[in-house]
């Protein structure tokens, strides 16, 4: 009888093992529970090794014991386990874990597969560390601790700090990303500061530095004060716990002064003179103890004058000007206290303030006179942008001066600048306007607010004005087509100016047209007129191929076709040429190009009239016709053609001269006919004309049908006549009529123009 195995698990999952205090790495591993098989899992075992590299020989395993609460070891876990810590691992190390099942009659299943994990590396100190320091007393510096770690694991740290003396610094770790190290020192001592960088897993780094407090302490007291005066606040320590502070002065200060030792009140010391002119200042050192660190702080006792006053330390402004000036300096100062002495005047002093590290400059003597009342004056010519300090103090009367007041100090102007926006040369329309901006074209490095103002070299070419809302745009305008230096000024409050200067260029181009064949003295378009400038007058001259063909009017700028030229487009069809004048001894200039427009031939006539000739209606035809538009070019003639209706081939009738009507003859009688006519001129012919109908008559006996009035008895007789008669011949017999009553009858003929009638006798005759 065989015993029945629980399955094989799937391989445990290894993560690091999270902890919230310090800890050696480990890993927690987890799995689930394999399938039964029919029988009862009773726990497991687990076993692992660390991972070594490839090829290297694969380390024992190691079977997973833990303790239970009785003190006993075992290497079987519980059933309902389902995770153990892997604990005290290498840092950094991969390591493998399997897992089996443990049934009830204590069969062992196979093992699982292996699970793998990395342990975790705690942080370490990179390298940038913090050096030790000295920070201000009470104020204290803020530190950045993200670059002082490491993590080799990438994970997230957090910080924390603190110090081995916490009387003498406080520490405390603040930032958006609580990151950053703030020190604050309660008393100016020493003390060791220790910061640390830990991760989610357990992991920790510390590092340490030390931090020193340093107090700088400035008390002042009249010369002459007598012993026991206090001087000042008194110098007290942050007290740690219950254990007081026990003050004491040490250095030169001691010579002249004492201190409470309980309270940190200086004194003036028994039997000490003090005289400002003898000695005005002493030093030492304040010192005490806290958590055995020792305190101390610098302390600069200054002793006042008391003779004359000292002046108010004085004010330096900026002088206003309307005008281009050098930068000057307003200088006000107030009087001193009122000691019982007669003021009689004041002296001042004055330089340039060094660079940071430089030495200073020696002091210069104001020259001007200051009487007792006066309480300003002007420092002019000044360097711009340059500060300058100012020292000012009393003459008394049968007295030392006073003391030199503190040092005033004020920078002198500095003028507007070009800022790396400039205009650069400028082409516009003649006539025409363009507005630029100003305000980017100057920087002040008073950040004043500047006014603007503009000028032309040659107003008479461009002219200028400052506009717009702000009063800070320019525009310009070329009255003129020609070219002018403009110059355009920022000014401050101060005196100060800065310039620009730029080419403003009016231009202009026009394209003309004339037909070809035009007469000379033929205007071509407007005039060109420049603007004169004050009185002077305009004097135009043309340039250019344009002069071969045209001239311009001095006067007038009137354009024309030149005397003696012939345009023809088929020869030249432009010219360029320029109109030119004077404005300012600017050379003024429009560009012209002039196009020669081709003239073709003349237009098309309307259809011709056409109708049978009178003197010989049955063999000629008349024909009229309108003239056309000549489009340019006179009409020099004309030529005419005919043919039979709905015949294909025309015949050609000669005429000669610019008549509009003519005759065509020895044409076939009774037939109609179609007439067509076309103009021609010196750039060709136009087109033919539409058709003109027209007949000649038939070549035989008129039957004239005959209306007598009154028409009683008509004679119904046809009468017939010869072609070529001539008028008054006789068409046969008269018509003979009588009327009802023997009354006289008239007689009238109708029907034809070609033949009339004698109204007494009835005898039709050609007409």
């Amino acid at each position: 009888m065989t015993d029945i195995e629980a399955g094989k698990p799937a391989a445990p999952t290894l993560a690091r093992t999270t902890s919230s205090v310090a800890m050696s790495p480990a890993l927690d591993a987890t799995w689930t529970a394999p399938a039964a098989n029919g029988t009862t899992i009773s726990g497991y075992e687990v076993q692992y090794r660390k991972k070594v590299a490839e090829g290297e020989t694969p380390n024992a395993w190691t079977t997973y014991t833990y303790t239970d609460p009785e003190d006993n070891s075992h290497t079987v876990l519980p059933a309902t386990t389902s995770s153990v810590t892997l604990s005290n691992l290498d840092a950094g190390g991969t390591y493998e874990a399997q897992v089996r099942a443990v049934t009830s009659d204590e069969a062992e299943g196979p093992w699982s597969d292996s699970g793998e994990g990395t342990a975790n590396t705690p942080p370490a100190a990179s390298s940038v560390a913090l050096a030790d320091a000295t920070v201000t007393w009470k104020i204290g510096a803020d530190y950045d601790l993200g670059d002082k770690f490491e993590d080799a694991d990438g994970d997230d740290l957090t910080y924390s700090a603190s110090a081995a003396q916490v009387g003498v610094l406080t520490v405390a770790i603040t930032g958006d990303d609580s990151d950053t190290l703030t020190v604050t020192p309660l008393n100016p001592a020493a003390s060791v500061v220790t910061y640390k960088a830990a991760d989610a897993y357990g992991g920790r780094a510390s590092r340490t530095v030390t931090i020193t407090g340093r107090a700088d302490e400035f008390r002042s007291i009249a010369e002459n004060s007598a012993a026991g005066t206090a001087v000042g606040d008194p110098v007290t320590g942050t007290q740690h716990g219950t254990t007081a502070l026990t003050y004491s002065l040490t250095g030169a200060a001691a010579d002249a002064f004492t201190i409470n030792s309980a309270t940190g009140q200086i004194s003036v010391k028994t039997g000490t003179t003090l005289d400002y002119e003898t000695k005005s200042s002493y030093t030492g050192t304040v010192n005490w103890t806290v958590q055995g660190q020792a305190a101390a702080a610098n302390l600069t006792i200054n002793v006042t004058d008391v003779g004359a006053g000292k002046t108010g330390t004085p004010t330096l402004t900026r002088t206003e000007f309307s005008e281009p000036s050098d930068p000057a300096l307003d200088v006000t100062w107030t009087a001193p206290p009122d000691t019982g002495l007669t003021i009689t005047g004041y002296e001042a002093e004055y330089r340039k303030q060094a660079p940071a590290g430089q030495d200073p400059a020696a002091w210069t003597a104001y020259t001007g006179t200051l009487s007792a009342s006066a309480t300003t004056f002007n420092l002019p010519n000044l360097e711009g942008g340059a500060t300058y300090e100012v020292r000012i103090r009393v003459l008394v009367q049968n007295d030392d001066p006073g003391a030199w007041s503190d040092n005033g100090s004020g920078q002198a102007n500095t003028p507007p600048a070009a800022s790396s926006v400039a205009l650069a040369g400028v082409t516009l329309d003649w006539k025409n306007s363009a507005d630029y901006e100003l305000a980017d074209k100057f920087d002040d490095a008073d950040d004043d607010e500047l006014t603007y103002s503009a000028s032309s070299a040659q107003p008479g070419v461009i002219t200028v004005a400052i506009t717009g809302s702000d009063s800070d745009r320019m525009t310009v305008t070329a009255v003129n087509p020609a070219a002018s230096v403009v110059t355009y000024t920022a000014a401050d409050a101060y005196g100060g100016r800065g310039s620009r200067t730029v080419t403003i260029t009016g231009q202009h181009s026009e394209t003309r047209s004339i037909a070809e064949n035009t007469a000379a003295g033929t205007a071509l378009g407007d005039a060109v007129t420049g603007t004169p400038h004050g009185t002077s007058t305009l004097t135009y001259t043309l340039t250019g191929a344009a002069a071969d063909a045209f001239a311009v009017d001095s006067a007038t700028g009137q354009i024309s076709v030149k005397q003696g030229a012939t345009l023809d487009y088929e020869t030249t069809t432009s010219y360029a040429g320029d109109v030119e004048w004077t404005v300012q001894g600017q050379t003024a200039a429009v560009s012209f190009t002039i196009n020669i427009t081709d003239v073709t031939g003349p237009a098309t006539p309307e259809a011709p009239t056409v109708a049978a000739t009178g003197s010989n209606p049955r063999s000629s035809l008349d024909v009229e016709w309108t003239a056309p538009d000549d489009l340019g070019s006179a009409i020099t003639g004309y030529r005419v053609r005919y043919r039979v209706v709905d015949e294909s081939d025309w015949t050609a009738h000669a005429v000669s001269g610019t008549g509009t009507e003519t005759t065509i003859g020895s044409l076939d009688a009774a037939t109609s006919y179609e007439v067509q006519v076309l103009a021609i001129n010196a750039e060709g012919d136009s087109d033919w004309s539409a058709s003109g109908p027209g007949a000649t008559e038939a070549h035989q006996a008129l039957l004239l049908p005959v209306t007598v009035q009154p028409a009683l008895d008509l004679d119904p007789a046809s009468r017939a006549v010869a072609e070529n008669s001539p008028g008054g011949t006789s068409v046969g017999a008269p018509v003979a009529a009588s009327g009802g009553n023997g009354d006289p009858l008239a007689y009238s003929l109708s029907g034809s123009s070609a033949f009339t009638i004698d109204t007494t006798t009835g005898q039709i005759q050609v007409a």
